[in-house]
């Protein structure tokens, strides 16, 4: 058993792990600004210089414990340095990232960007008598957005035409000649590893080394997380107690009544979630109805603020508003636990051991639950280990019918607001559940039957 449990964990680190990297570079590289997006802003300024607007971003960024890399690791073409994650901003990174790549040289780009920084610079202090203002911004902004060498060409021939008879040209002149000094390569070149160590932000967000702070994407769910768990793991347990007691009383039905409780299951089963956590909301939570209760006292318990009372102390205080999604789940996963058990104990009563138990002089109630209620439990087992990380999706439907602040909102909040990092750290938990389900539910099958921990049991 021991060494069955060895190999099992041994898998399941792994498992996590990958998706874990998965999980967090998705976060990282479908956000635009991750930033803006974790709440620092990009100061708007009157001067567009790439340096003084890196500045403040750089700034944010550190609090924000971005200054880092994404992983121990990157494997890029020759031409980035090893030092590309602390250009700021994000759009600026990519469009010397993308000049780069093209060239195979860094050190040119790296030239042709501190000769537009002066060039901007330049254009900006010259008097607006002097210059159409409207048009030469318009050129500016091409030459921080644009990566083609051949876009940024002509915005600088027409900023020198623009700025002659202007102080503004000897930089003009100097940038384009930084520009012409960049080369063009064919082909992609080849591949660079560079290696960071433990200081990066992928072991910081696994670690939770931040985990407190504001920016961080654990911090909007931590606690949200604990309701969630409350909630979807209190109706587990009852689900479980009530789903195994119903499924042992209906295998002892007759063929005629067995088949008419299994369609009941089957019916109760398939109701959505979402349609009974509305029905239980308007019979029981909406005031003016005639089932309206004032113990629940309607829908939404409130945030859960650790800063103001315990967790327990929450939970006694909205436990009438908590009691309705704990019924919707609940009502849910007994329909499966109990059909699941229903089964395995008709197909277990139909075996020869069951016979002999029955020569031998046993009660029936002997017989179901010394010697069919162990080897019934197989099928149970397998349900609940796939149960435990689908509890989370149908807890977040039911989180925003009865309008509770768990992890239903979180991610619904980051979808709209396009928060993957809060996304994908609620994807990671649901993975951890998956796993931690799949290897409990091995371990409780291998300790009930010797052949699977033997290697006979597939």
């Amino acid at each position: 058993m021991f060494k069955y449990f060895i190999r099992r964990l041994l898998l399941a680190i792994p498992t996590l792990l990958i998706v874990s990297v998965i999980a967090f570079l998705l976060g990282q590289k479908v956000t635009d600004d991750p930033v803006t997006l974790r709440g620092g802003t990009d100061s708007s300024r009157n001067s567009a210089d790439p340096e003084a607007t890196a500045a403040s971003y750089r700034r944010q960024a550190e609090n924000m414990h971005l200054n880092k890399p994404d992983f121990y690791f990157t494997i890029t073409l020759n031409g980035l340095p090893d030092t590309l994650y602390r250009i700021f901003s994000y759009q600026r990174r990519e469009r010397l990232a993308e000049m780069a790549t093209s060239s195979g040289e860094w050190a040119p780009v790296a030239a042709y960007e501190q000769q537009l920084c002066y060039c901007v610079r330049a254009l900006e202090a010259v008097p607006d008598s002097l210059l159409d203002r409207g048009v030469v911004n318009g050129f500016i902004q091409d030459l921080l957005h644009k990566s083609s060498i051949n876009d940024c060409q002509n915005s600088l021939d027409s900023l020198h035409q623009k700025a002659l008879n202007t102080p503004a040209l000897a930089a003009v002149d100097h940038c384009k000649v930084a520009l012409d000094a960049i080369p063009v390569r064919s082909g992609w070149g080849h591949p660079v590893f560079y290696w960071y160590g433990f200081n990066n932000q992928y072991h910081d967000w696994l670690t939770g080394k931040y985990a407190t702070e504001s920016s961080s994407p654990w911090k909007r769910t931590r606690y949200s997380m604990s309701v969630s768990l409350f909630i979807n793991l209190t109706a587990l347990l009852l689900a479980l107690l009530i789903g195994i007691l119903t499924g042992m009383w209906t295998s002892r039905f007759a063929q005629r009544k067995e088949r008419v409780s299994s369609r009941m299951l089957i019916m109760i089963y398939v109701v959505p979630v979402l349609l009974l956590a509305c029905l239980l909301r308007y019979l029981f939570a909406t005031p003016g109805h005639a089932l309206f209760s004032s113990w629940i006292g309607g829908v939404g318990p409130g945030i859960y603020d650790p800063a103001r009372t315990t967790f327990a102390a929450w939970i006694l205080a909205n436990k009438g508003k908590l009691i309705l999604p704990i019924i919707a789940l609940t009502i849910h996963f007994t329909a499966l636990i109990a059909l699941q058990m229903r089964t395995g104990m008709v197909a277990i009563l139909k075996q020869d051991f069951i016979r002999t138990a029955r020569a031998k002089g046993l009660s029936e109630g002997a017989v179901h639950w010394r010697h069919a209620f162990p080897n019934a439990l197989s099928p149970v087992i397998t349900v609940m280990g796939i149960l435990l990380p689908a509890a989370v999706g149908g807890g977040i439907v039911v989180e925003v019918v009865f309008n509770i602040n768990g992890l239903g909102y979180a991610i619904v909040e980051a979808i709209q607001t396009g928060n993957y990092p809060v996304m994908m750290s609620i994807v990671m938990l649901a993975a951890v559940l998956t796993v931690v389900g799949s290897f409990l539910a091995d371990i409780c099958l291998a300790w009930l039957d010797p052949r699977i921990r033997e290697g006979f049991g597939g």
